[in-house]
């Protein structure tokens, strides 16, 4: 007998345990019968029998043996109202379960058994075709895989499946960035920002694609709203100094970088930063210690050499330039090496600026040669 709701529950009896276990047999032996169940119904079909149990098993506890196999027999019965197709084991462990499918490729994946994770998401897409989620973990796996075509292809069909989901129009997003194709990446980001407005990935990779359009206050803005995630990654604090800086908050800027620097006291980027914001204020002391902490981390790489020369000159150390200038191959062979010029982008004007007598006005036209002369950033 059922018990009043406002009763405490009692204890199971011995018998009310065999009947549920009695129950769970049986519906486990009909749901591995062959059913009728097309693609479309499938999903459909888990939320009825479950329902179903649900609603029969507080009776069935109380009844015969007789009355548990009574019950597995009106779920099988209800089988035969499903739409025809040839699917077997809709529940079970069956190769053509694409849920079953899409987990197995979620364990791969946290593995880093990327290609083994791609087999079971295309499987289930075999099987499911209009299975948004595992379309989209496809694509994170090939932009792992470096097959970015297909990556951009499957976030794509995860977009047409499923419109109003953030995270493929987040990870499209990014991956058109990462391909420099700024116009149509920022298309995607503000879509999904306006489905999710705390996605933080969206916030940071549209800011930084404001950034570099020149459009440094909405940077600033969108960067700022990414930092209130309290676990949002150095990169998200690095680019919100980087929009300060370019909208002259200098102190603001110094307080970003020094977040980033706690948590990766390696990070070249924001030594770099610091240092040059150190020059412009005339910290030149300070500025030239970020330098030599960031000198041994660039290991060759040709467009940061080419801005530890401009910084060092900035700061006063034409020798230590001439060795970064040198290094990157900026220096023709032969050349006077007293002179400490360095080979940069920039008008005529611009680069006649930058070597002005005037400190302050030579300053300013550096700087501006340096953000020009800057890589692009990027997010990890």
């Amino acid at each position: 007998m059922l018990s009043h709701a406002s009763r405490p529950a009692q204890p199971a009896s011995h018998q009310s345990r065999q009947c549920v276990w009695q129950l769970r047999f049986w519906t486990r032996v009909v749901l591995h019968v062959k059913i009728n169940i097309s693609s479309g119904a499938s999903f459909h079909a888990r939320l009825r029998f479950a329902f179903m149990i649900h609603r029969l098993s507080p009776v069935i506890v109380s009844r015969s043996r007789s009355a548990v196999f009574a019950a597995a027999l009106i779920l099988l019965l209800g089988c035969n109202h499903l739409t025809p197709a040839q699917t077997e084991d809709a529940f079970g462990d069956a190769a053509a379960d694409p849920v079953k499918l899409f987990e197995r490729g979620q364990t791969a994946h946290a593995h880093g058994d990327l290609l083994k994770a791609l087999e079971f998401y295309e499987e289930a897409i075999r099987v499911r075709p209009e299975f948004s989620e595992a379309e989209f973990q496809r694509g994170n796996a090939l932009v792992a895989l470096g097959r970015l075509a297909e990556a951009e292809s499957a976030l794509r069909r995860a977009i047409e499946i499923r419109r109003d989901w953030s995270l493929p129009y987040s990870a499209l997003g990014a991956l058109l960035v990462r391909l420099n194709r700024d116009a149509e990446a920022e298309s995607f980001l503000r879509q999904a920002v306006t489905f999710d407005a705390q996605s933080n990935l969206a916030l940071r990779m549209l800011a930084d694609v404001r950034l570099r359009a020149g459009d440094a206050r909405e940077a600033l803005e969108l960067a700022r709203r990414a930092t209130n995630d309290k676990e949002a990654p150095v990169s998200t604090w690095l680019l919100r100094a980087m929009a300060e800086r370019a909208t002259n908050d200098n102190a603001g800027a110094l307080t970003s970088l020094e977040h980033v620097l706690q948590a990766d006291p390696v990070n070249l980027s924001a030594l770099f930063e610091r240092a040059e914001i150190r020059i412009a204020t005339g910290d030149n002391e300070r500025a030239i210690t970020d330098l030599q902490a960031a000198e041994p981390l660039i290991k060759g790489d040709r467009a940061s050499l080419s801005r530890l020369a401009a910084d060092y000159k900035l700061a006063g150390k034409p020798q230590e330039a001439h060795r970064g200038a040198e290094s990157a191959g900026l220096n023709a062979a032969g050349q006077d090496s007293a002179k400490g010029t360095l080979k940069v982008s920039g008008s005529p004007e611009e680069i006649a600026a930058a070597n002005s007598d005037d400190p302050i006005a030579a300053r300013k036209a550096l700087e501006e040669l340096l953000v020009k002369n800057r890589p692009p950033f990027c997010a990890k």
